[in-house]
């Protein structure tokens, strides 16, 4: 039961992020595994996915460069 409870909350957590990549014209796998290995490298900083310019990048250096 909690593995099912899991695997439902993980897609129900992905589920944005994939609407987004799939409209942009990219892979969601492609691009949740470019976030979780940038993640895996330990940096403390909020990931994210620029749709307009396909890229994977630090979320708060999203906002500023545009």
């Amino acid at each position: 039961v909690e593995k099912a409870a899991a695997d439902i909350l993980r897609r129900a957590m992905e589920a944005p992020l994939n609407a987004i990549v799939a409209n942009s014209g990219e892979v969601f796998s492609k691009v949740a595994e470019e976030l979780k290995s940038e993640k895996a490298k330990g940096g403390k900083d909020w990931l994210g996915f620029n749709a307009i310019k396909n890229k994977t990048k630090i979320a708060h250096l999203a906002l500023f460069c545009q």
